[in-house]
């Protein structure tokens, strides 16, 4: 991460929290309190607009109010035409009129989603979106919107192709020049297939991508859709704008991550939505969105992260796990990958005595506290990392120094739970470590490598304690203990209090 970008902490609303002033009020002030500086939080169409032409953007200076007030950044989610691949949040007038709105059909039967192909839905959800963003403009409060999200995870839910009438109408035409040409110049599964069919440069969906020909398609629908919301809004308003993705399933799953993991399909997951392997399809065709977002609750951490951060030039996660291994993504996200934002889903239904709260609290005072420390690091002067059961043990290269991480417990008395999580910051001459829930010690490499000083510091960091003796095994190592909870009281007692946070200097010889 360069100093230039900036990092937010954020926490992502339930769909339903900003549907009220008052709501909205007790919503974002939750999440503050929680310890994010950044709030995702929806504007619904149906709220904007609930009869056509007659706009209310008294929700938008709601939250705008709110966040003001809160003293945080605010994240709209424009759940527009689309929100998880279905057309919920459109207003009633839209919902009512099949004429005008064709749903997208599978097999001839009409599904819960407005087709991409129709021309009054582009233009219904360009003249709405554009209205709030003009709004936010004209109301003087865009300084605490850093982006904005354009729909939420559209693509086709349900079904791999929109068979629509409308749909048809594209189907049966020769591809259009730029899509051939973005599966020419960009990588992955679409440029395979292309190559396959024999790397036309004209003809049907069929015959130009093959097994990959309804994907293609609602992808260039959904794109081209959201593109014209996109130009319209940043003629309003010039913020960056980007689009998230419900991910696939690059693996089979078990029953229960059918919830959020959708499938190995199109239409298990939405298909033609921006997942990894459409993500140069997307590029090519919506100019106007800066970068693109993955929803992460399953599968493949460090390779979504990077297939993002590669498609994008920069990695922001607005929807994640809101729960122990959702804090150790966070800390890898940022530490490893260079994330500007992390949030995690649902923080203002978080409550005192809930599972996990004190640690999710925990976490965002600690990352609060590397902020500048995170911010001025070189890119390489940087480590994000975590250890659980599943892999208790990780190697951390930084400042010229090999360190593992791990679970080890050898004497059975200070055991620090399933998981630990950290970040590590090289200041070229001692590093700055934060986390909880491992131990950290120099590697067995060549020569000697031992602890030279270790200081506890505070949230301020300022100095809390020197540590020595038994609070870093003699030398060999530093414990970063999990949220004191009386651990370690033998016959002789353990001090397994700990701010989360320590500098340390190493020697060497050989």
């Amino acid at each position: 991460m360069t100093a230039s970008r900036q990092l937010l902490l954020g926490g992502e609303l339930h769909n339903s929290s900003a549907s009220s002033p008052a709501s909205i009020r007790e919503a974002f002030r939750r999440v503050r309190d929680i310890g994010a500086d950044s709030v995702l939080a929806p504007i619904s169409w149906e709220t904007v607009e609930p009869r056509e032409g007659d706009f209310d953007l008294s929700l938008v200076d709601a939250a705008l109010e709110a966040a003001e007030s809160e003293g945080l950044r605010w994240i709209p989610l424009w759940f527009g035409a689309w929100k998880n691949g279905a057309s919920t949040y459109v207003p009633g007038w839209v919902k009512r009129d099949g004429a005008r709105f064709p749903r997208a059909r599978s097999a001839g039967t009409p599904m819960h989603h407005v087709s991409p192909f129709g021309e009054e839905i582009t233009v219904a959800d360009a003249t709405a979106f554009a209205r709030v963003l003009a709004h936010v403009r004209e109301s003087g409060r865009a300084h605490v919107i850093p982006f904005v999200q354009v729909e939420n995870e559209p693509g086709l839910l349900g079904a791999r192709r929109d068979e629509s009438d409308v749909a048809e109408a594209h189907w049966n035409r020769d591809v259009p020049d730029a899509v051939i040409a973005a599966a020419r110049d960009g990588d992955g599964r679409l440029r395979s297939a292309w190559v396959a069919e024999g790397s036309r440069t004209e003809g049907s969906w069929s015959e130009v991508f093959g097994s990959e020909a309804d994907e293609a398609l609602m992808t260039w629908g959904y794109a081209t859709h959201i593109e014209r919301v996109a130009a319209g809004g940043r003629a309003e308003l010039n913020v960056p704008l980007y689009v998230n993705a419900w991910l696939d399933a690059v693996n089979p799953m078990t029953p229960g991550d059918q919830l959020v993991a959708g499938g190995m399909e199109p239409g298990g997951y939405p298909s033609g939505g921006p997942v990894p392997h459409l993500l140069s399809l997307w590029r090519a065709l919506t100019p106007s969105i800066d970068f693109f977002s993955p929803d992460i609750y399953f599968g493949d951490f460090d390779a979504t992260c990077r297939a993002y951060a590669a498609a994008s030039d920069r990695l922001v996660v607005p929807e994640m796990r809101r729960d122990q291994l959702g804090i150790a993504h966070m800390f890898r996200a940022i530490g490893e990958h260079g994330a500007e934002l992390v949030a995690p889903f649902g923080l203002d239904s978080l409550h005192a005595g809930a599972p996990d709260y004190d640690e999710i609290v925990d976490a965002y005072g600690l990352l609060s506290a590397m902020r500048e420390t995170i911010a001025t690091a070189r890119p390489e002067g940087i480590r994000g990392f975590f250890v659980d059961r599943a892999n208790p043990v990780t190697l951390v290269t930084i400042g010229g120094v090999d360190l593992v991480a791990s679970l080890d417990d050898p004497h059975g008395m200070l055991d620090e739970g399933e998981i630990g999580y950290g970040i590590a910051v090289d200041l070229e001459g001692s590093l700055r470590v934060a986390g909880r829930g491992f131990l950290l010690q120099p590697a067995e490499t060549t020569g000697y490598v031992g602890l030279a000083s270790v200081i506890e510091r505070t949230r301020q960091l300022g100095v809390h304690r020197v540590l020595n003796g038994d609070e870093v095994g003699g030398g060999s190592g530093v414990r970063f203990h999990r949220l004191y909870s009386g651990r370690g009281q033998g016959v002789v007692p353990f001090d397994t209090r700990f701010t989360g946070i320590a500098d340390l200097e190493f020697f060497r010889f050989e």
